[in-house]
């Protein structure tokens, strides 16, 4: 897969080519927000950005799928963008290493997690013992 640059995407070319193409909720921002607020507490600077970005980010597809709002994806959340995008190499491996076609949905779910690995892979099919080795393998190499 040729990644194009997040800075040249509308957000309906960004749901296309790397998510799940699945409806942003308000549930899901919401768990971006409990991310953020734990950075916070914790002081680390660093996530604050990071987690701000991604509560902005989910905003803006939350948007597009609640009123339609296409737009180039937003400057101050393309850092978020790019992490979700730069994902989707990792993903396409991990697809691979369980049996899997590399071009299966795009996912924005953290893959130095075990148990998204699992979650994800067992939605296709994958026996769970199959995805647990994957899963392992992955989030202990990235």
């Amino acid at each position: 897969m040729v990644l194009k640059p997040v800075n040249k995407l509308k957000i309906s070319e960004y749901i296309w080519l790397y998510s799940e193409r699945r409806k942003m909720t308000l549930a899901r921002i919401w768990l971006e927000v409990e991310e953020l607020i734990e950075a916070i507490q914790l002081k680390s600077w660093d996530g604050v950005k990071e987690e701000a970005g991604d509560v902005l980010h989910f905003t803006q597809l939350w948007l597009f799928w609640t009123i339609a709002l296409d737009q180039r994806i937003w400057w101050f959340t393309r850092s978020a963008a790019a992490k979700f995008v730069a994902r989707q190499e990792v993903w396409q491996r991990i697809y691979v290493a369980a049996g899997l076609r590399p071009d299966m949905a795009g996912s924005m779910a953290n893959y130095r997690r075990p148990e998204k690995i699992v979650k994800r892979l067992l939605s296709f099919g994958v026996e769970k013992t199959k995805a647990e080795e994957v899963a392992k393998q992955f989030s202990q190499q990235h």
